[in-house]
Formats: structure tokens, C-alpha cells, sequence
């Protein structure tokens, strides 16, 4: 009656074909369900790497490629009120200024004699700026609330540059530490304001609060009421005798360090331009061989790019033809997923060997 149910000349039982399936289905089901988890965590984490990369960016940028250390005069704001409206006519004179818009994050330059505001950043950031305190007499140093202590000459500046979550829409000071996964801080010291009279930042000889006035952003012209200096703010004014931005900030510091062909076709924030990028650092700039194709391909790459970017359907086909590099890039970077071929290759195994039998008992 169960015959059907036993090893026959024939080959496969219903129930090994029935396992075989079985096996097969669960495969199947714990692949796609395993990719659609990992592949949502890698967007958040590819996310959250193209942040931290711009984060490091920045902060070598405000490190090797700015000359705020020269500057005579440092003072911090929390309001952008003390900075002349962009247009013709409209430069600043004898101040420059480096600042964060509170309301979109991104970081601004505004040197003396421009007319308009230079963007640092590429992404929204969350960056404020506070003055180095210390209370010192000779060489002890005492808690900032001892106020029978001087403060010692302030010349220092600390410069705090984080990434955030997606959903913040006010990067205004303080911002909860939960919306902030990654900071690097980026300090300076300005040795040339021990000789100038009021050679601390946001303080005169007198230790008086130094001020600024608003300046009317529909006209440029400034009112009576002035501002006086913070601790901690988003606008810093420097008073220099040389450009806020010096020749430190080359292509090599401003270049986005993502994949040229790839970002013409996906655009810089996909994920996919993340895994190539990160296939590219971990992989191929490992060897010898990788290296001469990376410097081979940034070397031929933008000008096919450039082309790729302003045609839609050479994105789309270009798109098309990155996709099998994309897979094989996630899975060399993830060998763990070779781990989930070992029961569907066992389960075909077994029915290669069962059908070879059976061919080998037919003849």
C-alpha cells in the first residue's frame, strides 16, 4: 500500500522530491528574506557612510585648508543677522565669515571682498563653533565656574562637525545627542592675537563681551542694535590680513571621493555608488593590480561621466551594466552569504546523484 513511499528502480520517491522541494522552498524563502533585511540595513548603513565621509571631509578642510589661524580677531555669533545680505555691492569690509545656516545645515564661507557666500559642505551637517576657555595662573589651572581665577588669553577656537539622522530639520545649538551618530572636532589656536589689543576671542583687554551690530538683510546697512559675542555659536567673524581660504583647498580636498561613472549614473547618494566606493577602498586599492585600475580609471573616467550625466538613457543602460559589479562587489565584501548556497547546493547535489542513478539503472 505505501510502496510508493520506498527507494524503486525508478529514481526519486514522492517523498524525497517532496524534501528536495522542501528544501529548496526554504532556501529560497531564507535568501530573499535575509536580502530584504541586510539590504534595507545596507542602505541605512551606506547612509550613514556617505555622512561620515563627508564629515571627514569637511573637517579637513577647516583644518588643511583654511587660514583662520592667522586671523588678528576671532568672534563668535549666534545669529546670522551680523552678516551683509548676498548681491552686487553687497562685500564685506575688513571681516570674514564663517558660518552655518541653522535651517538647511550647510557650511558658508563669506570672505571680505566677495559679494556672495562660498558653500563648504555637500550634505546637511550639524556644526557650531565654541570658544577654547581656560583659567590659569601660573601654570594651574582652576574650573571655569572659579571665577576668582582670570581667565588666561583666550586664542582658541574649537570647531564641532557632525553627522546626523534623517528627519532633523533645525541644526541649531544644542541638538540632542540620539540625532547625532558620528563628530569630529576641529580645533585651532591663533598665536597672532597675543598682539592685538583685544587678543581674545569674544573678550577686549578689559575682558568686556565684544559686540556686533545687525545689519539690515534687505538693504546691507547696519541698524544701532548690536550683538554681543557667545561661548557657543553658529557664526564665526574673522578679522585677517589674508584670505579666509587658502590655497590648501585644491580639487583633490573639494572632490566628492565617490566613483565618477557611477555617480553619473546613480547619483552620488545611492547606495550602490557607497558599495563600489567601499569595494574600491577595501579591495582593490589592496593590491597592486587594483591600485593601476583605480589611477587607470579616475584617470579616463570623467570625461565619459560627463556624458553619462546628461543623458537619461545612458544612465539607464549604464545602470543595467553596473549591476552585476554591484552584486559581485556586496558579495566579496559579505562572504557570510556564501554560507546560505550549502543547503540548496547540497539539495542539488543529491538530485544530480539520484538522477545520474537512476540514468546509470535505465541503461
Amino acid at each position: 500500500m505505501f510502496k510508493w513511499l520506498l527507494t524503486t528502480k525508478h529514481g526519486f520517491t514522492l517523498v524525497e522530491l517532496v524534501i528536495v522541494l522542501v528544501l529548496l522552498g526554504l532556501g529560497a524563502t531564507a535568501i530573499i528574506n535575509l536580502f530584504n533585511i541586510t539590504y534595507k540595513a545596507f542602505n541605512k548603513t551606506e547612509e550613514r557612510y556617505i555622512k561620515q565621509e563627508e564629515v571627514k571631509r569637511v573637517a579637513e578642510l577647516l583644518q588643511n585648508g583654511t587660514d583662520i589661524s592667522s586671523a588678528l580677531g576671532v568672534e563668535i555669533y549666534n545669529t546670522l543677522e551680523i552678516i551683509p545680505p548676498e548681491g552686487p555691492g553687497m562685500g564685506i569690509k575688513g571681516a570674514a565669515f564663517l558660518y552655518t545656516d541653522p535651517t538647511d545645515g550647510f557650511l558658508y564661507v563669506r570672505e571680505s571682498d566677495s559679494d556672495f557666500a562660498h558653500v563648504i559642505s555637500e550634505i546637511p551637517l550639524y556644526i557650531y563653533f565654541e570658544v577654547v576657555k581656560k583659567r590659569e595662573i601660573n601654570n594651574l589651572y582652576y574650573p571655569d565656574d572659579d571665577t576668582t581665577v582670570p581667565w588666561k588669553n583666550q586664542c582658541g577656537l574649537n570647531c564641532s562637525i557632525s553627522a546626523v539622522e534623517n528627519g532633523v530639520t533645525n541644526y541649531t545649538y544644542p541638538l540632542s545627542d540620539d540625532d547625532i551618530y558620528y563628530t569630529i572636532s576641529v580645533s585651532y589656536h591663533f598665536p597672532n592675537m597675543i598682539e592685538r589689543n583685544n587678543g581674545r576671542v569674544n573678550l577686549s583687554t578689559d575682558l568686556a563681551p565684544l559686540k556686533s551690530p545687525i545689519i539690515d538683510q534687505d538693504t546691507g546697512e547696519e541698524t544701532t542694535t548690536l550683538v554681543t559675542s557667545t561661548d557657543v555659536g553658529n557664526v564665526v567673524k574673522f578679522y585677517s590680513e589674508t584670505s579666509l581660504l587658502s590655497d590648501a583647498v585644491t580639487t583633490d580636498i573639494q572632490m566628492t571621493p565617490w566613483c565618477f561613472v557611477a555617480t553619473a549614473s546613480y547619483g552620488a547618494h545611492s547606495p550602490d555608488v557607497g558599495l563600489l566606493c567601499e569595494f574600491r577602498d577595501s579591495v582593490l586599492k589592496k593590491t597592486e593590480a587594483g591600485r593601476w585600475f583605480v589611477k587607470k580609471y579616475y584617470e579616463y573616467s570623467p570625461p565619459i561621466a560627463e556624458k553619462i550625466s546628461q543623458n537619461n538613457a545612458l544612465k539607464m543602460l549604464t545602470r543595467i551594466a553596473l549591476k552585476p559589479l554591484v552584486i559581485a562587489s556586496y558579495v566579496i565584501l559579505n562572504p557570510e552569504w556564501l554560507v546560505l548556497a550549502v543547503p540548496i547546493a547540497g539539495a542539488a547535489a543529491t538530485a544530480l546523484v539520484r538522477r545520474r542513478q537512476k540514468e546509470k539503472f535505465d541503461e
